[in-house]
């Protein structure tokens, strides 16, 4: 199906909240399961390698010569041997958190972008001895696009034919291989939902056939033992406290304790469009309020990552929105999903990259803004306006809808 013939039903698709219709599993196929192959080596192959088929996205410039003990500050409250934080430029991998330093020492894969970056200037984490540079564009392949890893996607090691988890005194050599084993989630989540107020409240909505059979279980009526599974899944992954919103069909799993008004100008915002998840760690959910090309964003933090040091302007500025637990003696959110760990991943795949065209637009995270009492698409602003979104009432990520794994459920598998 082309881009062109199939664009008044793609329209309406992409412009409407569907979050399922069961022939769509008929129609799309992304990749639910892949591996990221990076050689490290000058010239060494950066590959995705799914469902038996290997595919070059770029190659190396410049090799991984070391690790960085003095990781970002969110990098502590990862999984160790597991990417950390993924983005359209950067891909960060915790390989242990210093007992002594409370640091989590990381090494990063990094875009083209960065071959002209200086560390000094750059307003961000940057560690460029401790990172593999890629000819990938930002925004693109692994960077964002069809083959983005999510927080928590597991890091194995290849050397001299041998392969085994990435060990926790990690040292890299020329000619290791890096294995990023991405496992998209199960089809848990519809969309997320942030009132933009003080106290507003934070829904996770499931998808429509999953609500149902949800509220059917809630009734003494038994689902099938597939959608069980599911639901205990899902279940199993909500913070402390959460609970049914009946009213709304949807899991309270959170609180805003500050609103966001403002947009900043976040780096690596340029590689995304308007209403894309420009990156996500277990301290931030960024998002993207400019075209490709030019700087603008807002983020959504934990409560005790605002109280970072370094994090000073996240409670003095108005370009974050500070979110905390259904409860306040649950825990903070950091590094927990579904904001902060195994859901979110920057995903904006070019038309190259999508089987076809429904797939093209089905399969991308879209951000979307309550005006007004309606839904629309995120305001777009460029640079730093301090103001720009204090007409937003809400904040919704709306998933892709990954039908892959509906497919599997329709033959009885469960996608973990």
């Amino acid at each position: 199906m082309g881009i062109a013939r199939s664009l008044p039903l793609v329209l309406t698709l992409a412009l409407t909240h569907l979050t399922l219709l069961p022939w769509l599993a008929l129609a799309v196929t992304t990749p639910s399961h892949f591996t990221i192959r990076v050689e490290n080596r000058r010239e060494g192959r950066v590959e995705v390698i799914t469902e038996g088929k290997t595919l070059e996205v770029g190659r190396v410039i410049i090799p991984l010569t070391e690790v960085n003990p003095n990781g970002f500050t969110a990098s502590r409250w990862g999984r160790p041997g597991a990417v950390v934080a993924t983005a359209v430029n950067a891909i960060h991998i915790l390989v242990r958190t210093d007992p002594e330093s409370g640091k989590g020492v990381v090494f990063s894969l990094l875009s083209q972008n960065y071959l002209s970056v200086s560390e000094q200037t750059y307003q961000s984490y940057l560690n460029k001895s401790a990172s593999i540079i890629t000819t990938i564009e930002g925004g693109k392949s692994i960077f964002g696009g069809a083959y983005a890893p999510l927080v928590g996607s597991r890091v194995k090691l290849s050397r001299a034919g041998k392969v085994g988890e990435l060990p926790s005194d990690y040292r890299p050599q020329p000619g290791d291989v890096i294995l990023i084993e991405v496992e998209r989630p199960a089809p848990l989540i519809a969309s997320l939902e942030f009132e933009n107020r003080f106290g507003g409240l934070i829904t996770l909505c499931p998808p429509h056939r999953l609500t149902r059979w949800f509220e059917q279980g809630q009734r003494g009526v038994s689902p099938p033992e597939e959608a069980l599974a599911l639901i205990r899944r899902l279940i199993s992954l909500l913070p402390p406290g959460s609970e049914w919103l009946a009213e709304r069909r949807c899991f309270l799993v959170g609180e805003v304790l500050r609103p966001v008004v403002g947009v900043g100008r976040f780096l690596g915002t340029q590689y995304a469009g308007v209403g894309r998840i420009r990156a996500n760690h277990p301290g931030v959910i960024d998002i993207s309020t400019s075209p490709y090309g030019k700087i603008g964003g807002f983020q959504i933090i934990p409560a005790d990552h605002a109280m970072s040091p370094e994090m000073w302007t996240a409670r003095e500025l108005t370009q974050w929105m500070v979110v905390g637990p259904p409860h306040p003696l649950a825990g903070d959110l950091k590094g927990k999903p579904p904001l902060f760990f195994g859901f979110l991943y920057p995903s904006y795949p070019a038309v190259e990259e999508s089987p076809d065209a429904l797939a093209y637009f089905l399969s991308r995270f879209r951000v979307e803004a309550k005006i007004d009492g309606s839904w629309r698409r995120l305001p777009e602003v460029v640079g730093r306006d301090d103001r720009a979104l204090r007409g937003v009432e809400a904040i919704r990520i709306l998933f892709p809808l990954e039908v892959s794994g509906w497919a599997k459920l329709d033959r009885g598998e469960n996608q973990s």
